[in-house]
């Protein structure tokens, strides 16, 4: 492998690549219709149909009548309610139809919705469908006196109609009881509409330019994030990669221009590019907005002074850097057109996820945030939109993602340093033969495929979906099928990887004494990263519902979230993926990016750092012992203690400074006793550097 020259990059050079660069992007007919007219074309497209269709969606739920069963023992006082609410506008669209089991009619979609009209306290007197004997209290939370009824709206919340009916039978029933008191006043000789007694009135002190702001603010990096990526692809995928196929790097290599000046001026080429696509893209979108094609939030002008604009351009300009040279390594790293094409679809999915996370409301610029490249920008953003401006955090902000460029473009550079990489042609024994080989160099893009296909896969299986089914589809089915798709694809030798060794008795005590005390462990680590990178309860909730899931039996807690997961994902995680790694980097390193990479597979933002964690000290214990199974054991008993601790609803990371202090000496004990043994062994059956390529 040839090394970068320690000589500075020419500027003038640079520049002279960068316009012959350029009229060559220019002169490409095919790379100009993929980079500039087809987003010029399709983008506004998608917006207008978009709109088109939200308006026309809304349109036809406000003409649709939902239908409405109602059950249980104040059923009467219900159906009067909604035949005084049908006198209001709030009452409208609702239609009463007659079930004899509401239960089975809403699943069977023959009604939209039914209202369950219960009799606070003790057991149901009739009852509403198959559950009417099982005599169900109130709700917690709600304070019902006797001799008042209580009325329980059930719906299917993955239903459009469903939705649109239990919102719609709540308003007519409230509707329907301020009508049913006022008659009440009436007749008792007050003649009073409660809507004069006490009228509401609402101003919002934020104005139109923040409101709209805030909306913008959300997924304007994101956004633009897609811009640039949309922008660059064409160009940068045709820059090396297609010069690699039609044989003209090696040309361009043979001047004198040092490969740094390449990568700069491509690099340019790329941004250049990006930059322009995304300014004619949002000029696209002016004029159909001219035209009363599309809509803008109301007050989107006030939420766009020059100021602001301007910090904007300061935060997008190393953004759309960062974008370039990645979509530079991208295409470096490809040795095709097609293997970059590739490339493209994961790059995008990951690189537009970050961003996102300034929808959730609790994030803010001032924490561990500030250090997440284009996370930071999108928390940025929206704290700019609204008015926020943390002048010190956006100096960070700028200098992380000025930093990340300059790291992107250096392995771009480097991409160009290794001579397989500069040709199609260009050889070797893995090429050649395929196998366990070829595996290894492509970790990689394995990995980014397979993250692909899991984001693809969790963005179109609906939250209700029982958790059961979920994890069939992931971990069973995706984890476990592209392991074996793998293993059986690349001819990985199986053995191998499940382990030659077999371990003492030691390893497995040590293993079940580490679990729980891992768990206490990385539950306080947890808890002290939440100081700096605070957890919303909505999220802390939502972490203990899915321990303990609703409608799962809980005997099956244990096999379905325990076992299965720590048979399967250790398959992949410390199985194929660490043993690829291992022939690319030491051991510490195969480790940390085991876990990694485990971390980021479990897509929340908040769960990265302790499944990471977790997957790094599981991917410890696979090297030390030279077997798999310790850490499937350690894995599932990890899972155990975790939904035991739900179930018992005690905190592992609130347990006191002396039970932390005591799991701590535990886990490294546990460790020690793991590691001791084989430490010798680990080390030598890490391949040789010549190997790791």
């Amino acid at each position: 492998m040839n090394r970068l020259p320690r000589v500075p990059a020419d500027p003038g050079r640079v520049l002279l690549l960068f316009r012959h660069e350029a009229r060559s992007f220019l002169r490409d007919r095919r790379t100009i219709f993929f980079a500039v007219v087809l987003p010029l074309i399709l983008f506004p497209l998608v917006f207008w149909f978009t709109q088109l269709n939200e308006r026309r969606q809304r349109e036809r739920a406000e003409r649709q009548v939902c239908r409405v069963a109602v059950a249980g023992p104040m059923a009467e006082l219900a159906r009067n309610l909604l035949a005084l609410a049908a006198e209001t506008e709030a009452g409208g669209g609702v239609e009463l139809v007659e079930a004899a089991d509401p239960e089975e009619a809403l699943r069977g979609e023959r009604i939209d919705a039914y209202v369950e009209a219960l009799r606070p306290g003790g057991p149901l007197e009739g009852g509403a469908g198959k559950d009417a004997a099982a005599g169900r209290p109130a709700p917690e939370g709600k304070s019902v006196q006797p001799g008042r009824a209580l009325f329980r709206i059930h719906f299917v919340g993955n239903r459009q109609r469903s939705n649109l009916g239990a919102r719609r039978v709540e308003r007519a029933l409230e509707a329907g009881r301020d009508r049913w008191r006022e008659r009440l006043l009436r007749d008792r000789g007050v003649d009073l509409d409660l809507g004069e007694l006490f009228p509401l009135e609402a101003r919002d002190v934020a104005g139109e330019g923040r409101a709209a702001g805030s909306l913008l603010g959300r997924f304007l990096t994101a956004i633009f994030v897609f811009l640039v990526l949309s922008g660059g692809a064409a160009v940068a995928v045709d820059s090396l990669a297609g010069e690699k196929e039609r044989g003209t790097l090696e040309t361009l290599l043979t001047t004198a221009a040092t490969r740094r000046e390449i990568v700069g001026a491509k690099l340019l080429l790329i941004l250049a590019a990006a930059l322009t696509v995304t300014l004619i893209n949002l000029g696209n979108l002016l004029v159909y907005v001219s035209f009363g094609l599309l809509s803008l939030p109301e007050g989107l002008v006030e939420a766009l002074p020059p100021g602001r604009v301007f910090l904007l351009v300061v935060l997008f300009v190393p953004t759309a850097a960062l974008l370039s040279a990645l979509l530079l390594l991208v295409s470096g790293l490809a040795r095709t057109y097609k293997e970059a094409q590739l490339y493209l679809m994961p790059l995008q999915l990951i690189a537009v996820a970050p961003p996102l996370v300034a929808v959730l409301p609790e994030i803010r610029l001032r924490s561990a945030i500030v250090i997440v490249p284009l996370a930071n920008v999108g928390v940025a953003v929206k704290e700019i939109m609204t008015g926020r401006v943390d002048w010190p955090m956006l100096a960070v902000t700028a200098a992380v993602m000025g930093a990340s460029a300059f790291v992107a473009a250096r392995l771009a550079a480097r991409a160009l340093s290794n001579e397989r990489l500069i040709s199609p042609t260009a050889t070797d024994e893995a090429d050649i033969g395929g196998g366990p080989a070829l595996f290894a160099r492509r970790v990689p893009s394995f990995v980014a495929v397979l993250w692909g296909i899991f984001l693809l896969v969790s963005l179109n299986v609906s939250p209700d979906t029982d958790v059961r089914l979920q994890l069939l589809l992931n971990v069973v089915l995706l984890f476990g099928g592209a392991s074996l798709a793998a293993i059986a694809h690349y001819r990985l030798p199986w053995r191998e990887i499940l382990g030659p060794s077999r371990p003492g008795l030691s390893v497995w005590i040590a293993a079940i004494a580490g679990a729980p005390a891992g768990v206490v462990v990385i539950g306080s680590l947890f808890r002290l990263a939440s100081r700096v990178l605070p957890v919303p309860e909505a999220m802390l909730r939502a972490f203990q519902e899915a321990l303990l899931p609703e409608g799962v039996p809980r005997w099956q807690l244990i096999p379905m979230l325990a076992v299965l997961p720590a048979i399967f994902e250790e398959l992949l995680f410390r199985g194929v993926l660490l043993w690829g790694l291992r022939r690319r980097l030491s051991p510490v390193a195969a480790c940390l990016a085991s876990g990694i990479v485990f971390g980021v597979f479990h897509t929340s933002l908040w769960r990265i750092f302790p499944t990471a964690v977790l997957g790094t000290l599981l991917a410890w214990v696979t090297v030390a012992t030279g077997s798999l199974f310790p850490a499937v054991l350690w894995h599932a008993l990890h899972n155990a203690s975790g939904i035991l601790a739900a179930e018992l609803g005690v905190d592992p990371a609130e347990l006191g400074p002396a039970a932390i202090g005591a799991a701590v000496l535990v886990l490294a004990g546990s460790l020690w006793v793991i590691s001791a043994p084989g430490r010798a062994q680990m080390m030598s059956r890490t391949p040789p550097r010549s190997e790791r390529r």
